[in-house]
């Protein structure tokens, strides 16, 4: 919920009628520091918050951005900058190759309606899409991308970059131990909304853990009303037994859910999947399982497994 802060420091300006440019990185290409989505927004006394890529580039339009506000200049306009040094006119001065097309725009009191329906939505999970266009920026209740974002660019006069807002990327992480609390810290810092499940009362890794959005503990034969398909939903199973990894795998295994990672050696793994088959469980639900899970980086601590998992999460989210 990383743009929560963005939105929240806008409407913050915004109530006391002071105006906030926001830059938006809307499409990049190569290996541009700044990916598409990517926010910052600016005060006219330079307090700013987020990135849209960071170095020279980010610098001097941060330069721009105050002057334009501290001379009460409305600013909305599209821009494509390349990382190519000092070699052409439109370059970011920054050498990292590829290229990045900022939306820059001015934010002012009456946008402060659209900014509070934005901040609810992401609050409380809506099905929402917020909108930018070369008429500013809208929000749109009860719609929804099919991919996260989407930028349509015909000329200056007509492109749309439209991003999905209250439908967060959710991680169920089956298991409340020590990894599971270091991939709950992980993946809480990659924007998913975690929730954190376990069989066991006072376990003292689900008490310290501080990262989590939501901490549950049932008996895992409730689990299925605790878990929502989707392409937004991933699930890790990473509890501290064979017999409770085998049942979960059994609940999740049919459903349809975008990653199902399941922990364990290669030896378990092998065990448990010759008993899904023994249970009839088709072969390509089988092969959708990721595991051992995590990639190969020969991980044994518990926050060294937690990265692995998270960069296997990250490599499906974004293939």
């Amino acid at each position: 919920m990383r743009d929560i802060k963005i939105w929240e420091f806008i409407k913050s300006h915004l109530e006391k009628d002071e105006a906030v440019i926001l830059m938006l990185v809307v499409d990049s290409e190569n290996s541009s520091p700044g990916r598409a989505g990517f926010k910052m927004a600016v005060s006219k006394n330079k307090e700013m918050i987020g990135s849209i890529g960071g170095g020279m580039m980010e610098f001097n339009l941060v330069d721009e951005a105050v002057a334009n506000l501290v001379s009460n200049k409305n600013v909305l306009s599209l821009r494509k900058l390349y990382h190519q040094g000092d070699t052409r006119e439109d370059s970011s001065g920054m050498i990292c190759s590829g290229a990045q097309t900022i939306f820059t725009l001015t934010l002012q009191k009456n946008d402060l309606s659209a900014i509070e329906k934005i901040i609810d939505a992401i609050l409380n999970h809506k099905i929402a899409v917020v909108k930018f266009d070369p008429n500013g920026l809208h929000y749109l209740e009860n719609d929804l991308n099919k991919k996260r974002i989407v930028f349509n660019y015909q000329d200056e006069q007509n492109w749309l970059y439209q991003e999905n807002i209250g439908l967060q990327d959710t991680i169920y992480i089956i298991g409340g131990g020590h990894v599971g609390l270091a991939l709950s810290k992980v993946m809480s810092f990659l924007n998913f909304y975690v929730l954190l499940i376990d069989n066991r009362m006072n376990l003292q890794t689900m008490e310290l853990n501080t990262f989590a959005d939501e901490k549950i503990i049932i008996n895992y034969e409730e689990i299925d009303k605790y878990l929502i398909d989707g392409d937004h939903s991933y699930v890790a199973i990473v509890s501290h037994s064979h017999e409770s990894d085998k049942f979960l795998l059994q609940k999740v295994i049919n459903r349809n859910f975008k990653y199902v990672g399941l922990m364990g050696s290669k030896a378990k793994v092998k065990n448990i999947i010759s008993e899904m088959k023994q249970l009839g469980i088709a072969k390509e639900k089988i092969n959708n399982i990721h595991s051992p899970i995590g990639i190969e980086i020969n991980s044994e601590t518990p926050e060294e497994i937690a990265i692995s998992i998270a960069a296997e999460i990250i490599k499906i989210r974004n293939s």
